[in-house]
């Protein structure tokens, strides 16, 4: 008897020691045994489990796929049924309080010696709630990754097919105003005039491409969205449709952001275009509500393009519709360039908000509802001191209206320019306006030969229209050489993408402006004549 107690109490002992949970469980379904960590998992003690009868049992248990299992198909009420033993079965019990805990079973049946009829089922469980957080977690991550990784191909091609469409953009309309200027025909004129219109809406497409690539990162200063928005409100009343009530508010004390203003001001257009859209003509309202948020480590993980946001207050721009709302999988794409449900031709708006918050360092949440709305929430960091930032900004790149060639009429002096450019059509057009008002002007392909040119002439060329993005040597490390050998060279820069990639450079000496293509000729000839002008005045 002492032998046989021993053993026994070796047996207790070991059932004891185990890390998985275990339940001894009759043919009727209640509990006979059940040791410490199932006492643990199920929250009670071993008395207590064993008034528990798992044919009725207290708590509900799901799938992995969310769907209930019944008594029946408990694991272990299966194997007394069936005399099978099941292995890692996955399940989620639900405890009064509504907190799953996820667990992974087996079950072994208890046969009888003699007739090896099923007399009882041992089933053990191992609470893997943790693991399965960590493995949500690194599908969340993965996830993030993945489309950071896809942002950043799209960001990429965009900045690229914005870059070749400005250079072609800037041939078509070139040619198209040297034509116009020579043209007697009234029907010429029109047809001219119309392909220059036509020009610059492909022009405004290329920014707005270039906004989300994060080519065009503006010239950032403090804003007090409040009264930003207050100004904007006539021009978006007048963006959306007449049977939209527009509701601007703000809440509390709310700190100034650091943006620039154009880019901020693109960001509310377009999310309050896309929820007047969202109203479907029917008669809805539009909240443009501003407020303070504070987030933490983990409700920054549910941020869009929040990489860079670390825990603290936040100004939240919101902008809510009641409009039709939209579903989960498009939620996921609606920040993609030209992805769209609208009518064909349109969805960059939400692409190039992504582009300018990612930019500005801020974050992206959206919430909705199929038939009852959309919210978008802008995340944005304050700007800290106001008084840290200088209240004046730098002129934008020059875009000026109008495409018309002057001519060489009233020219003080014929200037000598070099056009420095990869493409043989951009430079050979800049040059042949350049040419049609008056001066003389030589087109270079590459920045190697542009220097043999000035050092073989002592520098005999009074300016220099110089590409930023070429093969072999870029317009950067060119414009370092001219001001090394050639001081006191102005230079025009030219680029496809914003005057922000020149940083410093737009405030060196021998920078003499800058030309964002496609720029219209008029733009070309002004910005040539500033940069001669100022140079006769040195």
């Amino acid at each position: 008897i002492e032998r046989w107690q021993s053993s026994e109490n070796q047996k207790q002992a070991a059932l004891d020691a185990l890390p998985d949970g275990v339940l001894l469980i009759d043919a009727t379904g209640a509990v006979q045994a059940a040791n410490p960590s199932a006492q643990k998992i199920f929250g009670m003690d071993e008395h207590a489990l064993r008034l528990i009868n798992f044919l009725k049992p207290q708590w509900a248990f799901f799938r992995e796929d969310g769907s209930r299992i019944e008594p029946e198909q408990f694991p272990a009420v299966v194997t007394l049924r069936t005399g099978e033993p099941l292995d890692r079965v996955i399940m989620a019990m639900e405890k009064p309080d509504g907190r799953r805990v996820w667990l992974s079973t087996n079950t072994r049946p208890v046969r009888r010696s003699a007739s090896g009829e099923i007399e009882a089922v041992v089933i053990s469980l191992i609470d893997i709630t943790k693991q399965r957080e960590i493995e949500a977690q690194i599908r969340v991550v993965n996830q993030r990754i993945q489309e950071i990784q896809r942002m950043d191909s799209m960001r990429v091609m965009a900045g690229g097919i914005a870059h070749a469409f400005n250079n072609w953009l800037t041939i078509m309309m070139g040619q198209a105003s040297l034509l116009r200027y020579k043209a007697s025909e009234p029907s010429e004129q029109k047809r001219l005039d119309q392909i220059i219109s036509t020009g610059e809406l492909g022009a405004q497409l290329c920014r707005q491409l270039l906004l989300y690539s994060g080519k065009s990162p503006g010239m950032p200063k403090p804003v007090y969205l409040p009264s930003f928005l207050e100004e904007m409100r006539s021009l978006l009343q007048a963006s959306i449709s007449k049977k939209a009530r527009l509701q601007i508010e703000s809440a509390g004390n709310i700190p100034h952001v650091l943006m620039d203003e154009m880019q901020l001001q693109q960001i509310i257009l377009n999310l309050v275009v896309n929820a007047s859209e969202a109203l479907q003509d029917q008669e809805g309202a539009i909240v443009i509500r501003v407020s303070t948020t504070v987030l933490d480590a983990d409700s920054i993980g549910h941020v869009r393009y929040g990489d860079n946001l670390q825990p603290g207050e936040y100004v939240c721009l919101e902008v809510c519709d009641t409009g039709c709302g939209i579903d989960a999988a498009t939620i996921d794409r609606i920040f993609e360039p030209f992805y769209t449900t609208k009518f064909a031709g349109r969805g960059l708006g939400l692409a190039a908000v992504a582009g300018l918050v990612r930019e500005a360092g801020g974050g992206i949440q959206v919430s909705s509802e199929k038939g009852k709305g959309t919210r978008f929430s802008i995340l944005l960091a304050p700007a800290g001191s106001v008084d840290e930032y200088p209240t004046t900004q730098p002129a934008r790149s020059m875009h000026a209206a109008g495409s018309g060639v002057t001519g060489p009429a009233g020219r003080r002096r014929h200037a000598r320019i070099m056009v420095v450019d990869d493409e043989e059509l951009v430079r050979q057009t800049v040059a042949d306006i350049l040419k049609q008002n008056g001066h003389n002007a030589v087109a270079v392909g590459d920045g190697q030969t542009a220097l043999d040119i000035l050092r073989a002439s002592n520098a005999n060329v009074d300016l220099v229209l110089l590409d930023i993005t070429m093969p072999e040597m870029s317009g950067l490390t060119v414009f370092s050489k001219i001001q090394s050998e050639f001081p006191g060279l102005p230079v025009i820069f030219m680029s496809g993408h914003s005057a922000e990639e020149l940083g410093q450079t737009l405030k060196s000496p021998g920078c003499a402006g800058f030309l964002q293509k496609p720029m219209p000729p008029s733009a070309l000839v002004a910005e040539v004549e500033k940069a001669l002008a100022a140079g006769r005045r040195a």
